[in-house]
């Protein structure tokens, strides 16, 4: 059974008490495990640490759906600011993205100008970050990169977006500036590897790799058009189009199949569609069509049952699990396979630890904490 978690952020680190909300393309929320959680809100990022150990039995109450219950209260919740940009721009924060093995946070702002923080100690228990912050300081380490002093291109303020490679290798999207750069540390600096240039506003950017690809490749949605693009070639490896409306969010995943293991990357948009491409052929697969209500702004794939992928959209409080392979299960009942939050969601973001746990903010100031989403699909209920 699905269990939801949530508890309130305390009012002494938001402002006005709200969160500021993004544009429909950022996502300001990055999960780094069950217990802590990273939000931005304007030009700040905010370090949750969550507490949910306590009695699910004794306190899990069921909505109309049977598969999904009604959110439990956390133990206790404490929250502050992990690093604030207010002294290096005039821009908020519009998305943020984490490299788990580096420890790494990367967030970008309306301009483009990239925050990269080395979290030292993150992955410690508590007590023992505790001891370690009595002995060593400091806890984090930083890195700007601003793309406005490396082109002679400037951006009005708007929607950028990151993805990382690892900690030394970051793609950054502008929406405006319809462009995207490839940053590399060199020299203990981030400075401009590469930067493309398109036609169409640049929605999304993300990295990922196949089977048969010995280096990274990076998806880029400038607006209705996905662009694979191979850095080691430095040419784009496809182009693959879509018929309505721009896209919102990109994922990847790899499934195993007769032919050995094959990746597919999903991306979703204003039609509500998430569209799965095959990476060896780059050509449609599967289709999960009017995946949510409203405008879906985030995609991704499930690590436990790699039939079924989870959709939100960060203009509404939705949140849906799905079958994109066997659809006709998506309209079995009369349930809906999904949640929703008090509010607009800010971001979600899922571990990659095999667990599925999810993680999202909403922008009256609420944190929730998904386990199991998975079984919201009734073909995974245990």
């Amino acid at each position: 059974m699905t269990e939801l978690f949530k508890h309130k952020i305390p009012t002494n680190v938001v402002v006005n008490d709200y969160l500021e909300p993004g544009s429909i393309h950022g996502n300001k929320v990055a999960l780094v495990n069950e217990r802590v959680l990273l939000v931005a809100d304007r030009k700040k990022i905010l370090h949750i640490d969550m507490d949910c150990d306590v009695d699910v039995k004794a306190q899990q109450k069921f909505t109309k759906n049977p598969l999904i219950p009604f959110p439990i209260a956390m133990a206790s919740i404490q929250a502050k600011e992990l690093f604030s940009t207010v002294t290096t721009c005039d821009a908020a924060l519009q998305s943020i993205t984490l490299d788990r093995k580096n420890n790494t946070v990367a967030a970008v702002d309306g301009l483009g100008n990239l925050f990269v923080e080395k979290l030292l100690d993150m992955q410690l228990p508590e007590q023992e970050r505790a001891t370690k912050r009595q002995k060593t300081e400091p806890t984090i380490s930083s890195s700007v990169y601003q793309p406005s002093q490396q082109t002679q291109f400037s951006c009005e303020h708007g929607w950028s977006g990151v993805s990382a490679v690892n900690s030394e290798m970051f793609a950054i999207g502008r929406f405006f500036a319809k462009d995207t750069h490839i940053v590399k540390m060199a020299q203990d600096r981030y400075v401009l590897e590469k930067a493309l240039f398109f036609s169409n506003y640049v929605t999304q950017v993300r990295w990922f790799t196949t089977p048969k690809s010995d280096s990274p490749l990076l998806a880029i949605a400038d607006y209705s058009q996905l662009s694979v693009y191979d850095p080691r070639s430095n040419h784009f490896v496809s182009r693959m189009w879509r018929t309505r409306g721009c896209i919102t969010s990109i994922a990847t995943t790899d499934r195993e199949s007769n032919k050995g293991s094959q990746s597919f990357i999903g991306v979703t948009g204003v039609d509500r569609d998430v569209t799965i491409y095959d990476c060896e052929k780059w050509s449609p697969r599967f289709k999960w069509a009017n995946a949510i209500k409203y405008t879906p702004s985030y995609v991704t794939f499930s690590d436990v049952n790699k039939d079924v992928c989870y959709c939100a959209g960060f203009d509404n409080s939705e949140m849906k699990a799905g079958d994109y392979v066997n659809v006709k299960v998506n309209s079995q009942g009369s349930f809906n396979h999904g949640m929703s939050g008090d509010g607009r969601w800010l971001g979600m973001d899922k571990l990659t630890d095999g667990t599925d746990t999810m993680g999202g903010v909403t922008q009256s100031g609420s944190v929730f904490l998904i386990k199991k989403p998975y079984q919201m699909v009734p073909t995974t209920q245990n």
